[in-house]
């Protein structure tokens, strides 16, 4: 749990930082291209469309999605040492590395509201961290000890390390329930409908963080998935070569997983260009968590205690008001600033 927590914490100032790069990048590029080409009077898809050609080669910004890349891998480092519940909350240290650098490097302004935010915001996370490991540590001890009993029974299904499925059977009997088709349906209907809204009708901060925190949800899910079939096959050392459909599954998993990073990125881009990072982050990181816990409390059964269950969500939803309140305070800070719209 606690390699965990640190893979998790190093992932989400890795992230921040490189975001905020990354906006120093894009800002550098559109002075450019304002000063070159005379556009501040031309629509927003316009300008976005000159810029998405132009930055992509910008030192500064390859710089700042080499960081973030890095991030992401060690986050999913950390959901491998601790439930998903307790790692991605973590991601608000990105929020608080992203709003100090947007002061530091990018001039956003900087007072008492954006200072309260930021305290409020990490007082919210830690609140959540202290009580999750400890929840988490339940299931994991009870889990332990149900392994111990049965360990020699090959119905013992789920443990708190292979919560899909101790061999790559299982976890593909796990994977074929309807919940997963379910759940990869719902997001393939909703971004359909997002992405005709952002692609073809007026754009917004809100419709942007939808798409990417749905995007973002998906590529958790899927690569949980994947992982879960691999940790099986070299826990359970059946290879995947042996199992039927193992290998057309861990394919389809990678795909997915691929495919929403890919997306996510390009409307997280977009939304970079528009919005200042103290104001697109705070609420990135509120629909992601939100979206991401509930997912996978439903689909990987990560706590599987009624009781451990309802009080996990009133702490998270308590944590999650705080970082809601903190991320207004921040906006409000920020609206005056430089890269809003």
């Amino acid at each position: 749990m606690g390699v965990g927590i640190l893979l998790a914490i190093l992932a989400a100032s890795l992230i921040g930082t490189g975001q905020t790069i990354q906006k120093a990048g894009i800002t550098e590029t559109q002075t450019l291209s304002l000063k070159k080409d005379k556009q501040q009077q031309q629509p927003w898809r316009g300008r976005s469309a000159k810029n998405s050609k132009t930055h992509y080669s910008n030192r500064v910004w390859q710089f700042g999605i080499g960081l973030s890349y890095l991030g992401e891998a060690l986050n999913f480092a950390a959901l491998g040492q601790a439930p998903a519940g307790v790692v991605v909350p973590l991601n608000a240290v990105a929020v608080v590395v992203g709003g100090l650098l947007g002061v530091l490097v990018l001039k956003e302004p900087f007072d008492s509201n954006k200072l309260t935010g930021f305290l409020v915001i990490i007082a919210s996370v830690s609140f959540l961290v202290l009580f999750a490991p400890s929840i988490a540590s339940k299931r994991t001890e009870s889990s332990s000890a149900i392994s111990l009993h049965l360990q020699s029974s090959s119905s013992a299904k789920f443990s708190h390390s292979a919560p899909l499925g101790s061999t790559p059977l299982q976890v593909l009997d796990a994977l074929s329930h309807p919940a997963f088709l379910v759940f990869f349906l719902a997001i393939f209907a909703a971004q359909t409908v997002l992405i005709h809204c952002a692609l073809f009708r007026r754009s917004s901060l809100p419709l942007l963080t939808c798409i990417c925190a749905l995007f973002g949800t998906c590529l958790v899910v899927s690569a949980k998935a994947a992982s879960a079939l691999v940790g099986a096959s070299l826990a359970s050392k059946i290879s995947l070569y042996s199992t039927e459909d193992a290998v057309p599954t861990l394919l389809i998993l990678a795909t997915i997983a691929l495919g929403s990073a890919i997306i996510q990125e390009f409307f997280k881009q977009e939304a970079l260009a528009r919005y200042s990072i103290s104001t697109f982050q705070p609420l990135l990181f509120a629909a992601f968590n939100v979206a991401v816990i509930a997912s996978t409390l439903v689909l990987f059964h990560e706590y599987d205690s009624t009781r451990d269950l309802l009080i996990y969500l009133c702490v998270f939803c308590v944590a999650i008001s705080g970082v809601l309140w903190g991320s207004h305070l921040v906006q409000v800070s920020s609206a005056s600033g430089p890269g809003s719209d």
